[in-house]
């Protein structure tokens, strides 16, 4: 850790400036710096010990990559915070001695943190390698010839520092799997089969059902309605933290409550954290009612306005394929948006069409369409319907076509 040789000089500079002494460290060591620029530095035997870093795959990836034990990393890494819906596949651990366990501890860190992270969905498999794991140095002639990176993987041979046990023992594999998957993904033949339509949720004439293991039982509803924002925010002011909707979740578990409303689209995070909780306890299920919520305030208070149903039309769209984990939205002032990746479909009780209707809009949109009805693919109007119940008729109807058509289930709407 001379300074002028190994160590930056903005490190040094850093360093200097916050602790008003001069950097004299020599030999052996880690620098840790915060996104505030802060400069901790940890030195050989007196904070870490002869393992330096390594990383280890957890045993449950061990079949899947076929890495095991632990191999000694010798480059910059970074500690992260892995949302609770990620897998961690591998981690670092830092072999600090007691000093230099007070001092992570005092830092928030731990000794042992995520090194390979993956996010699989509905739309593309992600990994984060939370280091500098592509750096490596290969003077070999070979390295190209079929069969020459599992010589390697055995016999990396290769000094403390120049990384290259890691570079074959585990990034090469690692490499050479995501590829491989990539590979047969793009192989996989589309199943262009004809398929019945699915539903798992139903109604009688006086109940909902559910089909557990093959049978339909009846579902008596216990439900607690989330909004879209915290205590002291705009309603529009949406909560992104996957943790605090995991955390609601757990609560109206422990309620005994089992279903879920919500009245708009909410962000991405609420879906993923809605999915990640229900797999997580197969045995405390919760399901979902989602709303679709139209804009407010209708041109001239008329819900059969060609441009306002339109935008309705394709909000029903973004919510349907938003539930179905393929849909990318992009910004949009007042509602909720982003990359939804996340298949909610599984535990979808139905779908709710339409608000809180303004007696005026109502009155008014019956007024200006006297004499309208609706008589669609799944539902109609009786002839004593007025316009508006027959505009919402329409709306739900539209929600059943779009559901099948792109994703080939139903389930109850509205």
């Amino acid at each position: 850790m001379s300074k002028g040789i190994e160590v930056p000089v903005w490190a040094v500079k850093s360093y200097e400036e916050q602790n008003n002494e001069e950097w004299n460290y020599t030999g052996e060591g880690f620098i840790l710096v915060s996104d505030q620029d802060e400069i901790i530095v940890f030195e050989k035997k007196k904070d870490f010990g002869n393992e330096y870093v390594y990383i280890a795959f957890d045993e449950k990836y061990y079949d899947e990559f076929g890495i095991k034990g632990d191999i000694p990393y010798d480059y910059w890494f970074e500690f992260t915070i892995p949302d609770m819906s990620a897998e961690v596949l591998a981690s670092f651990t830092f072999d600090v001695t007691e000093e230099g366990a007070e001092k992570l501890e005092a830092l928030g860190l731990a000794s042992t943190f995520p090194a390979v992270i993956r996010n699989a969905n509905t739309q593309y498999t992600a990994y984060y390698f939370a280091g500098d794991f592509a750096d490596g140095v290969i003077t070999y002639k070979w390295w190209n010839f079929a069969g020459f990176s599992k010589i390697k993987k055995i016999l990396p041979m290769g000094d403390r520092g120049d990384n290259s046990k890691f570079f074959w023992r585990c990034y090469v594999p690692v490499m050479n799997k995501i590829l491989d998957d990539v590979t047969l993904k793009m192989a996989e033949a589309p199943n262009e089969s004809e398929q019945e339509t699915q539903y798992k949720v139903k109604t009688t004439s006086s109940s909902f059902q559910i089909m557990i293991d093959g049978e339909w039982e009846d579902f008596f509803i216990k439900g607690v309605n989330i909004g879209s924002s915290t205590p002291g925010k705009w309603f529009t002011q949406f909560e992104t933290s996957e943790e605090l909707y995991l955390q609601w979740l757990n609560q109206i578990a422990e309620m005994n409550a089992n279903t879920i409303r919500v009245y708009t689209l909410l962000p991405p995070q609420f879906y993923t954290a809605f999915v990640y909780y229900n797999e997580s306890h197969p045995d405390k299920q919760l399901w979902l009612y989602q709303e679709i919520w139209p804009e407010e305030n209708p041109e001239d208070d008329d819900y059969l306005k060609t441009e306002y149903n339109e935008e309705y039309i394709k909000e029903i769209e973004n919510v349907i394929d938003a539930l179905n984990g393929h849909a990318n939205i992009p910004y949009r002032k007042g509602r909720a948006y982003g990359i939804y990746t996340s298949d909610v479909s599984p535990y979808l009780a139905g779908y709710l069409v339409g608000r809180e209707l303004e007696p005026e809009e109502v009155e008014q949109t019956n007024e200006l369409n006297a004499g309208y009805t609706y008589n669609g693919q799944y539902l109609y109007c009786s002839s004593d319907a007025s316009p508006t119940e027959a505009w919402l008729a329409r709306s739900c109807d539209y929600e059943l076509q779009y559901e099948e058509e792109a994703y080939n289930r139903l389930h109850p709407v509205g």
